[in-house]
């Protein structure tokens, strides 16, 4: 039946931002760190310069969401840094394969993770601003369904064009160009209000990330400090599992990087049809509960993989099809249902400041994975340790989870 209420034009117009700033993604997962590791000796130092290239991303999420809730405009608050920021972001990424010094390398790839996080928590706002508070969990789900999408066209692209004999600098140039385009028709479809003439209170004006965690209750500030545990730990394990499975399957498998992402297109395939059935669901089952259901599973799918992946004589092609289908879902669920128990804390429309917060954690997992797992392949030798490293922070992130409601019961 169609749901009067539930705007889903406008959610898929939304959603078009999150095709956008995620199309470039898995094409930077599956195919930098093999380029980096052409320049440098050992995964250490790859991971070292990842590391480097996301921290410095992480401090404009908090700066840009926060302005851009005080920022006056005909075109709305989030448009303009929305648009910008591909434009730029698109330019860095179609340039990557282009520069062969290290140092040029290394410029281009610093300047793209900047121009990438410029525009992330403003993407993350319009969505609160534009949605009802009782559709956000829905709207998100087709966002994440958006998103999935975006990410297999991605692989099978960039499968396809190493598949015909074309090399990266073609993989690249259809990424930097979708990412304008999508973004582009987003602006045009997504209407927000002219913010010269809105009011904003004028604690809104100049509350900083640490007055927005101060205004939170005593008593949930725990709870706060818990959930971003939890996102920290989630994302740490699944972008180590994005950013070196190609790798694993290089040297475990002997496969291509174009043909390891097929594997990953399955993933996101998975993450697609996940989040298409819940964008669908009326929730009967809390978004606490799914969370810690996916995590849990996460966990126990990435250990089997791994104690198959030690075992000799076990054919492991036809499991990680099984493997990236059953992750698949277990990471759509999870990133699903942790967007919603994020917004609880939001409080006076400081949309923008309190996305910035949860982009700044991401992020972080973004900045401390690749250095962190860099030491753990050094020492074991082998790609195949990023099994048992994801299944170790999906538990703790599952744990922490488990606390978080034992802290709620008691207050």
């Amino acid at each position: 039946m169609k749901d009067e209420k539930f705007n889903w034009k406008l959610s898929l117009c939304i959603s078009l931002f999150s095709f956008s700033s995620y199309v470039t993604q898995p094409l930077y997962s599956a195919f930098v760190p093999s380029l980096l590791a052409e320049r440098l000796s050992s995964t250490t130092q790859v991971g070292l310069i990842l590391s480097f290239c996301n921290l410095l991303a992480m401090i404009l999420h908090p700066a840009v969401g926060a302005i851009s809730d005080r920022t006056r405009c005909r075109f709305g608050r989030r448009r303009p840094y929305i648009l910008s920021g591909a434009v730029f972001a698109g330019i860095s990424f179609m340039l990557i394969p282009w520069l062969n010094t290290f140092w040029q390398f290394a410029a281009v790839l610093i300047c793209y993770s900047l121009t990438l996080a410029y525009w992330k928590a403003p993407i993350g706002a319009i969505q609160v601003d534009c949605v009802k508070p009782e559709y956000i969990t829905r709207s998100n789900a087709v966002a994440s369904c958006v998103l999935a999408l975006s990410s297999v066209i991605a692989y099978l692209a960039g499968n396809r064009l190493t598949a015909s004999g074309l090399d990266e600098r073609d993989v690249f140039l259809f990424g930097g160009v979708a990412m304008i385009i999508t973004a582009g028709i987003g602006c045009m479809t997504v209407h927000e209000q002219d913010s010269r003439n809105m009011n904003f209170p004028k604690k809104h004006k100049k509350r900083s990330i640490l007055e927005t965690f101060l205004t939170i209750e005593r008593k949930r500030r725990k709870d706060m400090l818990l959930m971003l545990l939890v996102i920290l730990s989630a994302f740490i394990a699944n972008y180590g599992f994005e950013y070196f499975f190609v790798l694993f399957a290089e040297e475990r498998m002997m496969l291509t990087a174009g043909r390891a992402t097929l594997y990953l297109a399955v993933y996101m395939f998975s993450y697609l049809i996940a989040s298409f059935c819940f964008s669908c669901m009326r929730g009967k089952v809390s978004a606490e509960t799914l969370s810690r259901i996916s995590l849990g599973t996460a966990a126990i799918v990435m250990s089997g993989f791994f104690i198959l992946c030690c075992m000799k004589g076990v054919e492991l092609r036809g499991i990680l099809w099984v493997i990236c289908i059953l992750y698949g879902v277990c990471w759509g669920t999870f990133n699903i249902y942790i967007y919603p128990l994020w917004l609880t804390f939001l409080k006076d429309g400081n949309s923008g400041n309190l996305m910035g917060v949860y982009f700044v954690c991401t992020g972080l997992a973004m900045a401390i994975m690749p250095a962190l797992y860099g030491v753990i392949r050094d020492v074991s030798g082998t790609y195949v340790s990023i099994f048992a490293f994801c299944s170790v922070m999906f538990l703790f992130a599952w744990g922490i989870l488990k606390i978080r409601r034992k802290v709620i019961w008691n207050n």
